[in-house]
């Protein structure tokens, strides 16, 4: 709603003013609140009733989504213009707060307190701008105000309670969550740029390899409408989540419980020849981080398991308790390229001699324990080994081995694959594949190349793409991908 940059301040009553041409929109009442990135969110009456509304099936299982709710209510005050158009034709509408509390700390520096909950409170600098927001959040913000980073203060979190502030009330119910909130497709709108032009024919065929709780299938569904997508994944959580989120769409969409080696006789299963599209999203998804008792991260105490699919018999706690040291240290210093494998390797053994190492915080202990100080102030000394762990047990790198030739080969002429890597050791073997798929292979020295050493396949991408810094900021999980992409030229001869 707001479009340009406008210089905000304070008048001597501690009240924001705005431009005046937005008066009718907002003259019926507005709500103010605390938003991401330093940045004041003002909305309609009307408007912050639709975001509550959404906020109210809020997952518990998301802690992200736990503290920017806190965040979001905590901060919310009603408020209303104090000038009327009959009275001051010319001024722009104040919003109405109590004089800010101001304390001087060390420095001489002057801050306003942002412990009282009003919008007059709020610190603002020489060269202050109300911008639109164009970093993530919610695309309705009427309008932002940009200030310096302080620390807020967040409500306890209780399972099943309410946040009630300012007369706003958001019910969290324990257990529930939203298929649509828990997870935010990584570098969405280019995986569209790059597979649209294979995807526009009616009845076209898009892979989604790692169908997830379907954020990028169901975006592809909507842009679309001939669309036809076969969805696999090896978490049966993550199908029934994708399954209920793509309902809408019928028989449009196919979903298979598979791990994704298994691309090619899943589609052919399905009676579809080619593919016209293919997406690998690579990794461990948000849902599977997010639900601590799956045991994938090492900053929460669960039990030792880290299966992508449930129904799997190998476990991280059964690789700990059963595989030998040598084992343990090749997996160690190969899957998570770990300088310390002998090490870790050795500490676990003697600890599992005397007491069963079955849940996370006990192998964090044990790993930190192991850990030079001066080697644990890199980062948490047991990310690389948990690492090592998921993919042993998932067997990431052997499946993904498989999988990048069979979907290579099941693509018709023009169809595009997308791959997004979050960790070195898979995005190196998607490079290695793709490019020994677009280079010739005619014999060196040869003449004349001849037409069956041509290359099947042409990179779309220069390198790796990297997300951006917007789409870091809206998405942190975003950080670590690589995003590379091929187009096919020729069916292999």
């Amino acid at each position: 709603m707001f479009m340009g940059t406008y210089a905000p301040k304070l008048d001597d009553k501690g009240r924001v003013i705005l431009p005046a041409k937005f008066r009718s929109e907002l003259e019926a009442g507005l709500v103010v609140t605390r938003g991401q990135e330093r940045c004041l969110y003002v909305y309609t009456a009307k408007e912050f009733d639709n975001v509550i509304a959404r906020m109210r099936d809020a997952p518990v299982t998301s802690k992200a989504m736990r503290d920017y709710t806190r965040l979001f209510l905590s901060g919310a005050s009603a408020e209303t213009p104090d000038a009327k158009p009959g009275e001051h034709p010319r001024q722009s509408p104040q919003l109405r707060g109590p004089r800010p509390r101001t304390h001087r700390h060390r420095g001489g520096e002057s801050r306003r307190d942002l412990g009282h909950r009003r919008v007059g409170n709020l610190l603002l600098r020489a060269g202050s701008r109300l911008r639109r927001y164009r970093g993530g959040g919610d695309p309705r913000n009427l309008l932002t105000l940009r200030s310096d980073p302080q620390p807020m203060s967040a409500l306890p979190h209780f399972p099943g309670g309410r946040y009630d502030r300012m007369g706003i009330r958001a019910k969290v119910r324990p257990g529930h969550m939203t298929d649509d909130a828990i997870h935010i497709p990584v570098m969405l709108e280019r995986c569209i740029e790059l597979l649209a032009p294979a995807l526009a024919a009616e009845g076209a065929v898009l892979v989604d390899a790692t169908v997830g709780m379907a954020g990028h299938s169901e975006a592809f569904l909507e842009r679309f409408p001939g669309l036809v997508i076969v969805g696999l994944d090896r978490d049966i959580e993550a199908l029934e989540i994708a399954r209920r989120r793509l309902a809408r769409f019928g028989d449009r969409v196919h979903l298979v419980h598979t791990v994704y080696d298994g691309i090619r006789e899943s589609v052919m299963t399905l009676g579809y020849g080619r593919a016209q599209g293919i997406l690998f999203d690579l990794g461990v998804s948000s849902l599977q981080l997010d639900r601590v008792e799956r045991g994938f991260s090492y900053s929460k105490n669960a039990p030792l398991d880290m299966r992508m699919d449930a129904t799997s018999e190998l476990t991280a706690e059964r690789v700990i308790a059963e595989y030998p040291e040598i084992e343990l240290r090749r997996i160690f210093r190969e899957y998570g390229e770990e300088k310390l494998a002998a090490r870790y390797a050795e500490r676990i053994v003697q600890h599992r001699s005397n007491a069963p190492i079955i849940t996370s915080a006990s192998l964090v202990e044990i790993i930190t324990a192991a850990t030079p100080v001066a080697i644990q102030r890199n980062g948490h000394p047991a990310k690389r080994v948990f690492q090592a762990l998921r993919i042993e047990v998932n067997q990431e790198l052997v499946v993904l081995e498989r999988a990048i030739p069979a979907a290579l080969d099941l693509l018709d002429v023009d169809g595009r694959i997308v791959v997004l890597a979050y960790q070195s050791l898979e995005d190196r073997i998607v490079k290695r594949m793709l490019m020994s798929r677009s280079s010739s292979s005619a014999p060196a020295g040869l003449p004349v190349e001849l037409p069956e050493h041509r290359p099947e396949f042409a990179l779309l991408v220069r390198g790796a793409e990297l997300a951006d810094d917007v789409e870091k900021s809206r998405n942190p999980r975003s950080t670590p991908v690589r995003l590379r992409a091929a187009t096919r030229i020729r069916r292999a001869a």
